[in-house]
């Protein structure tokens, strides 16, 4: 090799718009203090975007990178940082998931992800960016220093804010394991020298900025993940690893048991749940089994998935499969966002098929299998470490910036690759579509919340007027293309707000001028589109509106525009017939009212659907007590029986008095 085709001896420092990209994205997490609020999950829906924009600021950064003028020399180190095993599987569950976008109900969703977790194509695009940028930003012992700065900084002050409930983020703390097996792996990784290896003394860093965030998470599961799994596995490696002629060896321990943990975690969260002895195991098992329906009604669905996001819809839409009482509260998951599944693989085969979740399984594989020989004893504990906690939990976006450091820090340059000449070309593809889509992903989120916080602030200054006034209805930016996820979630989090109020709260205070504003809102545009979510939340505001003492005040005010609550039933029955549960507030009002005709043709239409439907027959059975005469009386008996054997008790409870009528008819 010639001197000039040699590749330099001491590399040059990284363009410092790298350097900005990724204090952006290490910071990201702290963007949940800025004092705007919007969103389904406020907490977590600026990091998000910072998450993008500092993705994207780092894909410009290597783009410039590789075009300067420099550009043999630039062109190897960008290349050298991105074809590493774990920027490519990223990159490839991005596009894969992009392609099957249109396959969903709501391809937008797909690729921005669920706005609670971001989790979609450009997500995977994100985490794939930040590795390749982490690569190439730590090439100089400075950009190590400063990352083992940023993540112990990260890694003590986000515990330490969680800690107080008047500056955590987010009202559970879980979520930080992730953040402690990040740190456990990346800062010994960038605190060892490049090519040295990592030594004891590097690895207690690792576990003294590990340890915050594992104390403060306070989840069990993932505090044993740590001692129980991560530091056996990574002392047994280094164990190992001290004859050389073993590392094949090791690296396919650690990758089959990576697969063992992920194959082997739905079966001991089903034989855990069946036991009723952990409720959080015992909930993700109920959950799993509701989401397994949609594998078995659509087989498409192990190509091309349902959607990144879509499982909040699902889950609401196959409620009714849960073996499990709703009514009684003892299970919390029906009166809570499930957006996530509660395990990353079996989430990624839901929305994008069987190439998604195996390229999940193969990333977290490729920690161990593509890893430096100095570094495989640390990839293989936090290898198994990741998989045990994805297939147990879901991970926020505010340590996704770490994990993706963790990733960088124990990857190294794939030892096969295309030819030279066309690395450039496809550097210039490859970032410059990067940073177009993190770009656009970013600016349409940020513009979409600048929206909302202007919809919020003017919701308090709507106009209530009597039922059948024809009242023109705030604005909010139309979040349709996400399954109005975001017009749900605000009337939804201002009636729970709201239900410790006085019951002497005058009508015409803010509060219910913003209840009534989103309720006019979100009842219009459900009939319109014909949106289940905004349908759904339009019959629970009915609901509350009726039977709450707090919003008395607001009886007399709804159904807006002459719209009346039986036509948000049939609108939503004939979108989701089985989820005739959602009715149960509004038939009993019907019976409580004795509006029989009504009742009768709503009951009527339940059960056309289905002629076993627990709660038309329960309906049924109810009205036709009320009626004179021994045949209604026989019927209603009768309608009653079925009502119980079809599993009217998973939905409500069944009275003393109609078990004593239905036991003294034998």
């Amino acid at each position: 090799m010639t001197a000039k085709s040699a590749r330099p001896a001491t590399p040059h420092r990284p363009h410092g718009l790298l350097a900005i990209g990724l204090a952006m994205a290490i910071g990201a997490p702290f963007a949940t203090y800025l004092p705007w609020r919007f969103g389904s999950w406020p907490e977590v829906e600026f990091p998000i975007i910072f998450l993008h924009a500092a993705a994207a600021v780092c894909a410009l950064a290597m783009f410039i990178e590789a075009m300067s003028v420099d550009s043999r020399r630039s062109t190897t180190h960008v290349w050298d940082a991105i074809w590493s095993a774990p920027v490519m599987i990223c990159a490839a569950i991005a596009m894969w998931s992009a392609a099957m976008a249109p396959f969903a109900r709501f391809p937008w969703l797909s690729i921005v992800g669920a706005p609670q977790t971001a989790d979609g194509a450009v997500l995977w695009l994100d985490i794939a960016t930040l590795i390749a940028a982490t690569r190439l930003f730590t090439i100089t012992e400075h950009g190590r220093r400063a990352i083992v700065t940023s993540l112990f900084i990260l890694a003590y002050g986000l515990p330490l804010l969680s800690l107080f409930p008047e500056t955590r983020p987010i009202w559970f703390s879980d979520y930080l394991a992730f953040l402690g097996l990040a740190t456990a792996a990346a800062i010994p990784g960038f605190a060892a020298p490049r090519d040295a290896p990592v030594t004891t003394k590097h690895a207690i860093l690792g576990i003294l900025a590990a340890i915050p965030s594992f104390i403060v998470a306070g989840n069990q599961t993932a505090a044993l993940i740590f001692p129980a799994l991560f530091l056996p596995a990574y002392v047994a490696g280094a164990i190992l690893l001290r004859h050389p002629s073993r590392a094949r060896f090791v690296r396919a321990a650690y990758a089959l048991g990576v697969v063992g943990i992920i194959l082997g975690a739905p079966v001991l969260v089903t034989k855990i749940g069946a036991t009723d002895a952990i409720k959080s195991i015992q909930s993700r098992d109920r959950i799993n089994s509701v989401l397994q329906t949609r594998l078995y009604d659509d087989p498409t669905i192990w190509i091309t998935g349902r959607g990144w996001g879509h499982t909040q819809r699902d889950f609401e839409e196959l409620l009714s499969q849960a073996n499990a009482k709703i009514w009684d509260k003892s299970w919390d998951a029906p009166q809570r966002d499930v957006f996530h599944s509660h395990n990353g693989f079996f989430e990624a085969l839901l929305s994008a098929g069987a190439p998604a979740a195996a390229g999940a399984v193969i990333f977290v594989m490729a920690a161990a299998l593509f890893s430096p020989p100095r570094m495989l004893a640390l990839a293989g504990g936090f290898a198994l470490g990741y998989a045990a906690l994805s297939s147990l939990w879901f991970q926020f976006s505010l340590t996704i910036p770490a994990t993706a450091l963790a990733f960088a820090a124990l990857s190294c340059r794939l030892s096969f690759g295309p030819r030279t000449k066309i690395k450039p070309v496809f550097l210039i593809i490859f970032l410059g579509l990067t940073c177009a889509v993190q770009i656009f992903t970013s600016a349409k989120l940020a513009i979409f919340a600048i929206d909302v916080i202007a919809a919020e602030a003017r919701a308090d200054q709507f106009i209530l007027g009597k039922a059948g006034s024809k009242l023109k209805c705030g604005d909010f930016p139309d979040d349709s293309w996400r399954d109005d996820i975001f017009l749900s979630h605000q009337l939804g989090r201002h009636l729970r707000n709201s239900r410790r109020m006085s019951t002497a709260t005058p009508v015409d205070s803010p509060v219910f001028r913003t209840i009534g504003s989103y309720y006019c809102i979100i009842e219009n545009k459900g009939l319109e589109r014909g949106s289940q979510p905004l349908l759904r939340n339009a019959l629970v505001a009915q609901s509350e509106f009726a039977f709450l003492a707090q919003f008395a005040p607001l009886r007399d005010l709804y159904p807006y525009n002459g719209v009346t609550w039986t036509r948000l039933a049939d609108a939503y029955l004939d979108l989701a017939p089985k989820r005739t549960d959602v009715m149960l507030p509004y038939l009993a009002w019907l019976l409580q009212k004795k509006e029989a005709a009504t009742l009768d043709r709503s009951v009527h239409k339940i059960l056309t659907l289905n002629a076993n439907d627990p709660v038309g027959l329960w309906f049924s059975g109810l009205s036709s007590l009320m009626k004179p005469g021994k045949a209604h009386r026989t019927r209603g008996i009768e309608a009653l029986r079925k009502s119980i054997e079809f599993g009217i008790e998973k939905w409500t409870p069944v009275p003393t008095q109609i078990r004593s009528l239905l036991q003294q008819s034998d």
